[in-house]
């Protein structure tokens, strides 16, 4: 925990400067696993949807196929860095679940709604308190689906740049995870 604390602090005076000027969104080509040697979602680390996508690891969970729209890892975690966030896996996503989200927001996302679309369902969650000067919070999105769905997209309301950061910054992400109802 001390070392999560102290990442924390580290990326609050790396952002402390910050502006609200608006960002493009990413142009970056999506993280795809593949099958050659050198997977962009490595390293691979096993991991049920319920124990879900850990964002202070530098890898993704084997069942993630396809992640757009996020950063590179950091110590406490990522940063989503698109409007649009989108992780694919390779089995499909319970008919009836809670998405469990823990993070925060930072600059002009805090208190803004989060969408989070699965399906044909889009629902949303605010997380209102900058993680790097509170703890991270932790919110929850129940979702019942007749369809099979396999994808979780999450619509990040603003993107920013911090001032003398060339990164795109939505919302920071700790942890995701699936919980079957």
């Amino acid at each position: 925990m001390k070392r999560f604390l102290v990442a924390m602090s580290c990326a609050l005076l790396a952002v402390s400067g910050c502006g609200d000027k608006p960002a493009p969104a990413s142009t970056m080509p999506p993280f795809r696993a593949t099958s050659t040697a050198t997977d962009v979602l490595g390293p691979r680390y096993e991991a049920t949807l319920a124990e879900g996508i850990d964002f202070r690891k530098p890898g993704y969970p084997r069942g993630v196929v396809e992640v757009r729209g996020m950063s590179g890892h950091e110590p406490w975690g990522r940063w989503t860095d698109s409007t649009e966030t989108r992780f694919t896996f390779s089995e499909p996503l319970p008919k009836s679940f809670v998405l469990v989200i823990m993070g925060g927001a930072v600059g002009p996302n805090v208190g803004r709604p989060v969408g989070v679309k699965i399906g044909a369902q889009t629902k949303s969650f605010i997380f209102s308190a900058d993680p790097f000067k509170t703890q991270p919070e932790i919110q929850s999105v129940e979702f019942t689906s007749a369809n099979t769905v396999n994808t979780i997209e999450l619509q990040t309301p603003h993107l920013w740049r911090p001032t003398g950061d060339p990164r795109n910054l939505g919302i920071a992400l700790i942890a995701l995870r699936v919980i079957p109802k």
